[in-house]
């Protein structure tokens, strides 16, 4: 009896745990990425130092969190040791370094107002749905503004936020923030990275798919998404020559639901 086949359309880490799993149980598996390297967010960039030191960082998706113990399970599998990745902060002001550094865990606020954020973040674990619901009609830099940050606070927090969600703060959903920030661990997951960088994981993940049989296909634009009642057929390659891909059992698709309205979808 032939194999099952899945085609997964994405070479991030979800398109290619997605994948690994699949080739692990039997699965015939075919990733198909549009850039030329797999990875997705993740972007390990390597450099010398004057000094001529080899060091890594992360351009893409940076920490490994205690709670994330599916990556880091991976990593256990692949025999990939990780390493403490946390950071101190300081703020310049008047263009000029500021004299406190603050550590990982250090409270950035003064204390009065940390103490009525910290009251916000825990009202907000025993708030209805409907009065969630309420809060993500407002931004976040008004939320915080009505919970005692005055101007110069907001613009830290812009500083310190505004990472988490790609943007400002004046755009960003209060209620999306307050559950980034009230069920977040200790450490708000900024605890580990991949030593040699991140992306040695996602090369971990293509090689043991390559190995299981399965194929991972960079430069490889995913044009049309077929699906019958029996298959799920793919059309990939150059917009002005693409052609189709032997009928598979079942799609993943792990690319940002912005990237489909790139795609033409068919159902038959």
């Amino acid at each position: 009896m032939p194999r099952k086949r899945c085609v997964v359309i994405g070479a991030g880490l979800a398109g290619l745990s997605a994948a690994y799993k699949l080739a692990q149980r039997g699965w015939g598996v075919e990733v198909f990425e549009a850039k030329g390297q797999a990875g997705g967010r993740v972007h390990s960039h390597t450099f010398t130092t004057q000094t001529g030191a080899q060091l890594v960082c992360e351009l893409g998706a940076e920490w490994i969190g205690k709670s994330h113990t599916r990556v880091l399970a991976l990593c256990d599998e692949f025999g990939l040791d990780t390493e403490p990745h946390r950071y101190s902060t300081t703020f310049w002001k008047d263009r000029k370094p500021g004299t406190r550094v603050y550590g990982p865990e250090d409270a950035t606020l003064p204390a009065p107002v940390e103490r009525a954020y910290v009251r916000f973040l825990e009202k907000f674990k025993t708030m209805s749905f409907a009065e969630r619901q309420h809060l993500d009609l407002y931004d976040w830099w008004t939320v915080l503004g009505r919970n005692g940050l005055d101007q110069e606070l907001l613009r830290q927090r812009e500083l310190e936020d505004g990472t988490d969600f790609g943007e400002s703060i004046r755009m960003a959903s209060a209620y999306v923030a307050a559950m980034e920030y009230a069920h977040s661990s200790d450490s708000d997951e900024l605890d580990r990275k991949v030593t040699g960088g991140n992306v040695r994981l996602c090369e971990a993940l293509v090689q043991a798919i390559r190995e299981r049989g399965g194929t991972v296909h960079l430069s490889t634009p995913v044009r049309s998404i077929r699906q019958t009642k029996t298959s799920v057929i793919l059309r990939v390659g150059p917009k002005s020559r693409p052609h189709a891909v032997r009928p598979a059992d079942l799609c993943i698709c792990t690319v940002p639901a912005t990237r489909l309205q790139h795609f033409v979808l068919v159902a038959a």
